[in-house]
């Protein structure tokens, strides 16, 4: 967990399989100093990039050959996609 730059929060609901994520990021934003970054858009590009990082570890396995490892990070990434619906 961790935060890059002065820019978007990089934060653990970004688990790359298909757990939903129960972490609450109302601790991160109070003493984040940048609260524009917790707009209405922040639940959509924190969910861009729990789909990125889905579709990253999904090649990897996949170019391994390691359907264990690649199947559950597939199911998370499809339950992603429903969710990215949602914003519609």
């Amino acid at each position: 967990m961790g935060i890059l730059g002065r820019g978007t929060p990089r934060c653990a609901p970004l688990t790359p399989d298909h757990r939903p994520s129960s972490v609450d990021l109302a601790w991160l934003q109070c003493d984040y100093g940048n609260q524009e970054l917790f707009n209405g858009a922040f639940p959509m590009r924190l969910l861009v990039a729990k789909v990125g990082l889905q579709m990253g570890y999904l090649a990897h396995y996949i170019r391994l050959g390691n359907s264990e490892e690649a199947e559950p990070i597939a199911a998370g990434l499809h339950e992603s996609l429903r969710e990215w619906e949602t914003y519609r």
